[in-house]
């Protein structure tokens, strides 16, 4: 007895060759392989880290507090009375010797802003500069850093992990008290270690050979959505630092022009 034919199935011939080829030529395969712009530097070689990487804030000699950086974090719940009532945290850093002062803010408010810096000026004299991210004075030369961008800032931003561990120690209540909490923070104040930056060595990141341009389509990076959802937007301008590296750049959008700093552009 003759046995049925088996079903024949077609086969592809060197089908992971092609997917790879497609993958890599795909839209979506090109986002996944895709790698983030390092961050710039002066030039693309390592070299010990020597006074060419230090700010001017951080080699001249000045008083404490002259070049100050800002940041605010939070929030923490105090009592007051009976009630419950969220309080923040102005950090001010000194951008020479990191020396650290704390204030007390009642909320995230432009009025909260400013008294907070009129009370760290009231304690700290002869203060000209400041690098700050969200806040505007008159009389105070102010220098913001591009949204997505708290890298830039790392200054204040390294001090904010620091105190807040600190805090996590040292404050056990979970509604403590605003005078309890405010006598924390200037415990937190005085036990944060001070350091001279020029004592820190360390080496300098290789740069890129090609900066970005305008004209250039890149991808922009977002935390909150997959990496395969990522949107392609043109460059439309670009802003360079004082060592001449391009650092900022605009981007169009369907509605608007944005700014990013050029750790947040994958060049695809």
């Amino acid at each position: 007895m003759n046995e049925p034919p088996t079903k024949s199935r077609p086969r592809i011939r060197r089908k992971r060759t092609l997917a790879g080829k497609n993958e890599n030529s795909s839209r979506i395969g090109g986002s996944h392989r895709s790698e983030k712009l390092p961050i710039p530097t002066s030039d693309s070689t390592c070299k010990p880290y020597t006074s060419d990487c230090i700010t001017r804030e951080q080699r001249q000699r000045q008083r404490p507090f002259t070049y100050v950086g800002l940041d605010n974090f939070g929030p923490y719940n105090v009592l007051i009375g009976r009630q419950h009532q969220k309080r923040y945290v102005a950090l001010f850093t000194c951008l020479t010797s990191r020396a650290v002062h704390l204030e007390v803010a009642g909320r995230l408010s432009a009025d909260s802003a400013t008294l907070a810096n009129k009370r760290m000026m009231a304690r700290r004299e002869d203060r000209r500069e400041a690098a700050a991210q969200e806040a505007s004075a008159r009389a105070i030369d102010w220098r913001y850093i591009p949204l997505s961008a708290p890298f830039m800032g790392g200054a204040w931003e390294r001090l904010v992990q620091s105190i807040k561990r600190a805090l996590a120690v040292t404050l056990h209540e979970r509604y403590p008290r605003e005078e309890v909490f405010a006598t924390l923070l200037l415990e937190t104040e005085y036990t944060v270690p001070e350091y001279l930056p020029t004592l820190q060595h360390r080496r300098k990141p290789v740069g890129r050979d090609d900066p970005l341009a305008v004209g250039d389509i890149v991808i922009v990076v977002d935390k909150t959505l997959p990496r395969n959802t990522w949107v392609r937007r043109r460059v439309t301008a670009t802003y360079s630092g004082k060592d001449g590296v391009v650092r900022v750049a605009n981007i169009t959008t369907s509605t608007d022009t944005l700014r990013r700093p050029t750790k947040k552009l994958v060049v695809p």
